[in-house]
């Protein structure tokens, strides 16, 4: 039996054989040296914007933050409600009428986190006094209403909500010279770093949305991955944490919680893309918006 096909891949060979090459892309030793987590990133977008590419209001947001804001928080500072000017092109051009490229300053007291290349390898998990989280990919669900008598930038559509869906976790592939069960140790040990971050990022999606009970995730190493839907009762221990600041906190007390993952399996094969389709129905169970004649 054919196993389900990807909306954005169904009809177009171009986006599969895209997939390809991105997998492909993970995997060079040439071009990945390092085996580092940054060259798996194509492939999971590729993938996730292949996943919602029929439903107009499922939006892949990569690098997405999640914020709370203390309750002693004095900041109120927000953008007015006047709009500006719309240009449809700008020169960038400086006072000798060549372009500039500004330069990038690196100092040498900077966090070990980060080698000299300038790429970062902090986790994406915060400081446990942080107000947020940067999610490596999310699925927003968008909530829009007719407003044609806004101005030309919104296309005639004004924004009334934004949810996450889906929150995704990518960590490295394992060293590629691995084989049998130390390949599986060192998978289900990536695959783990992942789940404890989503674990913290759902917590920050409970807090910053009290009326989310829910929320699904994915957990990836290279093309690996498992997934589970997060219960806001799985994380009250983290929701408790985040909120109070509790210096007592360790690392020890992070992981699955009571959520219940299912088994690790490789991108691409059919038993992934029946996973991907209950997926994807429940990303569709939260709402989708029909695209209006004329667009």
């Amino acid at each position: 039996m054919v196993s389900w096909a990807l909306p954005g891949q169904e009809h177009d060979p171009v986006q599969r054989y895209a997939a390809i090459l991105q997998n492909s892309l993970g995997y060079s030793r040439t071009f990945n040296p390092r085996n580092l987590e940054f060259y798996w990133y194509p492939l999971w977008g590729q993938t996730l914007f292949d996943l919602v590419a029929n439903v107009p209001n499922l939006i892949v947001a990569p690098q997405f933050p999640i914020w709370i804001v203390p309750l002693d928080d004095t900041n109120t500072e927000v953008e007015s409600d006047e709009d500006g000017d719309d240009p449809e092109e700008v020169t960038l051009q400086t006072a000798t009428g060549t372009t500039q490229t500004p330069a990038i300053e690196l100092h040498s007291n900077d966090d070990n986190d980060s080698i000299h290349e300038g790429i970062s390898m902090a986790l994406t998990n915060p400081a446990p006094d942080a107000k947020g989280v940067v999610v490596d990919f999310a699925i927003l669900r968008i909530g829009a209403q007719d407003e044609s008598q806004h101005k030309r930038r919104y296309g005639g559509w004004r924004i009334t909500e934004v949810d996450i869906g889906l929150l995704v976790e990518v960590k490295r592939y394992p060293s590629r010279g691995l084989a049998g069960g130390d390949l599986v140790e060192q998978l289900r040990a990536r695959i783990d770093e992942a789940i404890e971050d989503l674990i913290e990022q759902a917590g920050f999606l409970f807090l910053e949305n009290t009326r989310r009970h829910s929320v699904l995730a994915i957990a990836a190493a290279g093309p690996y991955w498992c997934n589970a839907t997060i219960q806001r009762a799985d994380v009250k221990g983290v929701l408790g944490r985040i909120s109070t600041r509790d210096p007592s906190y360790s690392e020890q007390s992070k992981g699955r919680s009571t959520v219940k993952w299912s088994n690790i399996i490789r991108l691409g094969l059919a038993r992934s893309n029946d996973r991907l389709r209950t997926v994807h129905n429940r990303l569709v169970e939260l709402g989708v918006l029909a695209t209006p004649p004329g667009v």
